[in-house]
C-alpha cells in the first residue's frame, strides 16, 4: 500500500440478537396464605347476595354455611414460571445520517401462576336467568375452593 494508504470502509449493516431465560419468583406473600387460608389456622368466608350490610352476620348464626370457606393450596407439582425472550434486529446506515432498523421480538412463558375456582359449575349446566341452576362438583354453589 501507498502512501495515501487504502480508504477504510465503515459497515453499513449490522445485525443484533439475543435471546434471555427470566424466572420468577414464587411470592413471599402466596406462601403465607397457603399456611395461613388451611381452614384451620385462619378461615376465610365467601358470602353470596348479603343482606346484612353494614353488620355482618355471626359467624355461628343459622344463615350462614361453615362449608362455605375459601382454602388456599399450592400445587405439589409446582414449577417456578419462566419467560423466553429472543430478538433479531437488521440495522442499516443510511445517507443524511438516518438509520433503518428491522426487528423481530418473540416472547414464550411457561407454568404461568394462576388462580382458579376449581368448583365453578360444569359447562352448560349453569343458567343466568336462573342462579340457583348449576351442577357444581364439590358442592354447593356458597362453596368456594381455590
Amino acid at each position: 500500500m501507498g502512501a495515501g494508504g487504502a480508504k477504510h470502509k465503515t459497515a453499513k449493516t449490522v445485525i443484533r440478537a439475543g435471546y434471555g431465560i427470566f424466572y420468577d419468583r414464587f411470592a413471599l406473600a402466596n406462601t403465607l396464605a397457603a399456611a395461613r387460608y388451611t381452614g384451620v389456622v385462619q378461615q376465610q368466608y365467601v358470602f353470596s347476595n348479603p343482606d346484612t350490610f353494614p353488620n355482618p352476620p355471626a359467624l355461628l348464626s343459622s344463615g350462614v354455611d361453615r362449608s362455605s370457606q375459601a382454602i388456599q393450596e399450592v400445587d405439589a407439582h409446582f414449577r417456578a414460571p419462566a419467560l423466553m425472550q429472543a430478538a433479531t434486529t437488521l440495522e442499516r446506515q443510511l445517507p443524511r445520517n438516518s438509520t433503518i432498523a428491522i426487528t423481530y421480538t418473540n416472547s414464550h412463558s411457561t407454568h404461568v401462576l394462576r388462580s382458579e375456582d376449581i368448583n365453578a359449575p360444569l359447562p352448560g349446566t349453569y343458567s343466568v336467568s336462573n342462579p340457583n341452576s348449576g351442577v357444581y362438583p364439590y358442592g354447593s354453589s356458597g362453596q368456594s375452593i381455590s
